[in-house]
């Protein structure tokens, strides 16, 4: 099958420079092999490790280990699916590079990947002993102007509140956010951190538009954010009441003391 080069553009915000040139040099083939995701979303510029327990996954990082090649990942449709086929997993992915393999003593490996590029699949050339894809690279546009400028200040801002609220997120995960400049990158890595439906992300995967991006990503951050807000609020009154119930528990046996003393309990 014909192979052929291209350089990569999309370098990811974290890992070393020698990392990040390997990624740059590496040769894009015009088919690549599949890893299905279950139950996740993988996009570009993310740096995130993976359990790989499946045999056919396996073979997928043997494979792209061996001929120095990245991966095409893509969610599935369906988590419970064990053995996903051509029907089973979304259209569009990301190319992603795998940065180090780590061998558990179960079998499995654990996968550091790095997200590249969006990428459209065209048809599949191959089932078994894995998925392998013919796809089609997606170029994120590059955009600008006042109403772009105020979504990515909005979507810093109530990630930020998000962070603030979430037990999942930290500061570390804030500070890449904010220092994110370009709109596609600050839209991926804002819907890549939090914890919402693989279908909401996914959505946000395959919208193209980056201002149409930015403005899903938003109203899914602040569907979030109000879902902790109440959440939050619920804790707090919580906490309320049973503080309330100690200091008058703490008053009732204070004054059983006081009466015990002064000869007046019953």
């Amino acid at each position: 099958m014909s192979r052929k080069s291209t350089r990569n553009e999309t370098p990811g915000e974290e890992g070393s420079e020698g990392k990040r040139e390997q990624a740059t040099m590496m040769r894009i083939p015009e088919t690549l092999p599949v890893i299905p995701l279950r139950n996740s979303v993988f996009f570009p510029r993310q740096v995130l490790p993976f359990s790989v327990g499946r045999e056919s996954s396996l073979k997928v990082v043997e494979e792209a280990k061996r001929e120095n090649s990245p991966v095409l990942v893509l969610a599935q449709r369906e988590k419970n699916v064990d053995n996903p086929g051509p029907e089973d997993v979304y259209p569009i992915g990301t190319v992603a590079t795998i940065l180090k393999i780590f061998n558990l003593p179960d079998g499995s490996k654990s996968v550091l990947l790095q997200g590249l590029y969006r990428s459209r699949l065209l048809t599949f050339v191959q089932v078994e002993p894995f998925l392998r894809a013919a796809i089609q690279r997606i170029d994120d546009e590059v955009i600008g102007g006042i109403e772009v400028d105020a979504l990515i200040t909005t979507v810093k801002t109530v990630f930020h509140r998000i962070v603030e609220l979430s037990s999942d997120l930290h500061e570390e995960h804030l500070s890449i956010v904010l220092n994110m400049e370009d709109a596609g990158g600050i839209a991926d890595i804002s819907a890549s951190l939090v914890t919402v439906p693989t279908q909401e992300k996914q959505e946000i995967l395959e919208t193209l538009n980056l201002k149409n991006r930015l403005e899903k990503v938003h109203v899914m951050l602040n569907k979030l954010l109000q879902r902790l807000e109440i959440g939050s609020k619920i804790r707090s009154d919580v906490q309320q009441e049973i503080n309330k119930n100690q200091r008058e528990y703490y008053l009732r046996e204070q004054l059983k003391a006081i009466q015990k003393e002064l000869g007046e309990d019953s």
